[in-house]
């Protein structure tokens, strides 16, 4: 097992703005300028009721950059899924969809590389998945994983697209599972075992904290997983009557595949169990992605206090440039020191990685005077012994605690758990992020207008390169 402790952290220079960059604007010809060498601007756009306000929005683009979002309407298993489309980002169009005999209780939204549109939806009993060719107008397609599971996450393939990855913590065995179906998602015949090590059965057997499946872009027979584990000491210690035995996250766990989700091997990638204090990474689920070269990258919100009292507050990630084998140390992504949740990334061009997280002014995530915003940062040398990092500021979306125990939270849980950042066809980040004010739930979408892609280089003077929009 490999551990990692609080030395082994390594703080990197991060370059702070307001709402945009500093970056020195490319010049093309005509003395034009490429957005892309411009300052980092983004545009927030508030989902309002009727078609935004649900809780932990997934999203997700298609091939023509039309966008899609998907949320449970509520937090309770029998409520239902709101989905959203947008082909203009302009217009948008909203379904309700409900399962018999129950649903709602978390979503995501994933696009295969025919342009397919998948969408999980979870009933505690089972998941409802869902398959829509038509610019996500209708599902017709609708089969169900009949396991009892927790949190669900959705991988199509990159490249072929008849197989489709479906994980979910086994909330039974808490265990992590891997469905896979090679008919585009009709069936799902395969159910692999993730959390297999042996050695890591007594953190654990007691409970996983789920994060997504993900696919190598650079060779499809590799699949990853990442979840979160608390320790022995931390699960008895949380033997009470608000814990019930559920220690809080402290080690992330990365398992990969490199025979298509048939058999995996797992290894430790970023870990506080030995670090005295009550530090939590995770936040509530970690995540996961690759970049295009293959490289394999986790993150994670660290939360509480060291051995000394002092709050640890930070979005950390590590990376593998060995498909897993081998993990470096944790690297904070973030300048400041608020309270973090929700992290969420995605991977471009070799080195660069894109990250989103919600962030506190207040050092305490129960505070109720702090107030919520959405983070951005992109790093070009994320797979790197030192990375640097451009964060940008966006909108304030709730003031208030935001409670991360899932189903034992009291209250401060309207937001849901998490939140997601996805990729258009220029590179351009796309953020959805759930948000409360004193009498409406709705949701963010924060897109990117101008500044660095993720997977390409401002133009050199001899061509002119304007960014394309949604394509009809």
């Amino acid at each position: 097992m490999r551990r990692f402790t609080l030395s082994r952290r390594v703080a990197v220079a991060t370059v702070v703005v307001a709402g945009a960059a500093a970056l020195v604007p490319a010049a093309v010809a005509g003395g034009a300028k490429d957005i892309r060498g411009k300052s980092f601007s983004f545009t927030a756009t508030n989902l309002l009721p009727p078609v935004g306000g649900f809780s932990e929005p997934s999203i997700a683009l298609s091939p023509k950059d039309h966008v899609y979002f998907c949320g449970p309407s509520g937090l309770a298993v029998d409520g239902h899924v709101d989905f959203v489309r947008t082909p203009d980002w302009a217009t948008f169009y909203r379904q309700d969809i409900t399962d018999v005999p129950v649903g709602g209780g978390d979503c995501d939204i994933k696009v295969g590389p025919d342009a397919a549109v998948y969408e999980a939806d979870l009933g505690a009993y089972g998941s409802a998945i869902r398959k829509s060719v038509d610019d996500g107008a209708t599902f017709a397609q609708l089969t169900y994983d009949p396991v009892e599971q927790d949190r669900q996450w959705l991988a199509p393939d990159p490249v072929d697209g008849s197989i489709v990855y479906f994980a979910y913590h086994d909330f039974a065995a808490e265990q992590e599972i891997l469905a896979k179906s090679l008919d585009g998602g009709k069936t799902f015949p395969i159910h692999t075992l993730a959390s297999n090590d042996p050695l890591l059965v007594p953190d654990t057997g007691a409970n996983t904290y789920s994060g997504p499946v993900r696919v190598d872009p650079t060779d499809h027979d590799n699949v990853a997983i990442v979840y979160g584990i608390s320790s022995v000491g931390a699960n008895t210690a949380a033997c009470n009557a608000d814990m019930l035995c559920f220690g809080l996250p402290k080690t992330l766990v990365v398992a990969v595949s490199h025979d298509g989700g048939l058999t995996f091997t797992d290894t430790v990638a970023m870990d506080v169990s030995d670090e005295p204090g009550d530090e939590i990474l995770g936040n509530l689920f970690p995540w996961m992605t690759w970049d295009r070269a293959g490289n394999l990258y986790v993150m994670a919100g660290l939360g509480g206090t060291d051995g000394a009292g002092n709050r640890t507050n930070g979005i950390y990630y590590a990376f593998s440039s060995d498909k897993g084998a081998m993990w470096s140390p944790m690297r904070k992504v973030n300048a400041g020191g608020g309270a973090v949740v929700f992290p969420t990334m995605v991977g471009g061009s070799a080195g660069v990685v894109d990250f989103a997280w919600l962030e506190s002014t207040a050092g305490d995530q129960n505070d109720a005077t702090g107030t919520w915003t959405v983070h951005f940062a992109q790093t070009r040398n994320a797979a790197t012994n030192a990375p640097t990092f451009t964060e940008v500021t966006g909108p304030a979306v709730r003031t208030g605690p935001i409670c991360t125990l899932g189903i034992l939270c009291s209250g401060g849980r309207e937001l849901g758990d998490f939140m997601e950042i996805a990729l258009d066809s220029f590179g351009y980040a796309h953020i959805a992020a759930p948000a409360l004010d004193a009498v409406t739930s709705y949701d963010v979408w924060w897109r990117q207008d101008q500044g660095p892609s993720a997977t390409s280089e401002p133009c050199t003077p001899a061509c002119v390169k304007v960014r394309p929009g949604p394509q009809p």
